[in-house]
């Protein structure tokens, strides 16, 4: 049955997001090694997703940002601060 005027056979884009919560960066930046390790792989598939698919993309909550902050100066380890922006730093390349 022929379709109505102005049909077009376009692809339905469902994009998504992934928001990354504290309790990961905090595992990432403070946790033991089995913790930092299992952190490591969430991002790294994360980013590897949002690498290859345009639909998709991560956001750390600005809130989440400012909590591991809070921490990173409450507890005298700004060298994580550092860590911190090294993981949330843009991709401007693609």
């Amino acid at each position: 049955m022929p379709r109505g005027r102005g049909h077009k056979n376009k692809r339905r884009v469902i994009k998504q997001t992934y928001y990354i919560d504290t309790c990961f960066i905090d595992a990432y930046l403070w946790g033991n090694r089995d913790m930092e390790h299992q952190a490591k792989n969430v991002f790294n598939k994360v980013k590897k997703t949002v690498s290859t698919n345009p639909d998709i993309k991560a956001i750390i909550p600005f809130i989440s940002v400012g909590e591991c902050i809070n921490t990173a100066i409450q507890e005298d380890k700004q060298d994580k601060i550092e860590k911190l922006l090294e993981l949330i730093k843009p991709n401007f390349d693609s």
